[in-house]
C-alpha cells in the first residue's frame, strides 16, 4: 500500500500547486520543511526577484528542484490544488513559507468519509 501525502507552499497571499507522492508520507513534509530551513538565510539584500521575495510558486519549483530525484522512478506528481491528486493516507499540509507552520487540510474524500462514520 501507499503513504499518499500532499504538500504546497504559501506566502501569505498566494498558495503554490500541490505536490503529490504516494509513497513518502510524512517524510516529504519534513524534507520540505528541512529545505524551508536551507533557504531561510538566502541572501535578501536584492528582493528583485520571485525567489528572494519566496514567492510561493517560485519555492515550490526550486523545492522540486532541490529534491534532486530521479522523478521517472519516483511516485510525484502535479495538482492545481490539494483536492486534484490522492492525499487519502496523509492528507495534505499547506506550509507557510516565511514561519515553516504545517497547516492540515481534509480533502473532500476525507471529509466525506468522516460524514459516512
Amino acid at each position: 500500500m501507499g503513504d499518499r501525502i500532499s504538500i504546497s507552499f504559501t506566502d501569505g497571499q498566494t498558495e503554490s500547486i500541490a505536490l503529490f507522492n504516494s509513497y513518502w508520507g510524512q517524510e516529504l513534509l519534513e524534507t520540505a520543511l528541512k529545505y524551508l530551513k536551507e533557504i531561510k538565510y538566502v541572501n535578501d539584500k536584492h528582493k528583485s526577484n520571485p525567489f528572494t521575495r519566496k514567492e510561493a510558486r517560485v519555492i515550490m519549483l526550486d523545492f522540486i528542484r532541490w529534491l534532486n530525484v530521479d522523478f521517472r522512478k519516483e511516485s510525484f506528481y502535479l495538482g492545481k490544488d490539494f483536492n486534484d491528486g490522492d492525499n487519502s493516507d496523509n492528507g495534505h499540509f499547506k506550509i507557510n513559507i516565511f514561519t515553516g507552520e504545517a497547516e492540515f487540510l481534509l480533502t473532500h474524500a476525507q471529509i466525506n468519509l468522516y460524514h459516512n462514520l
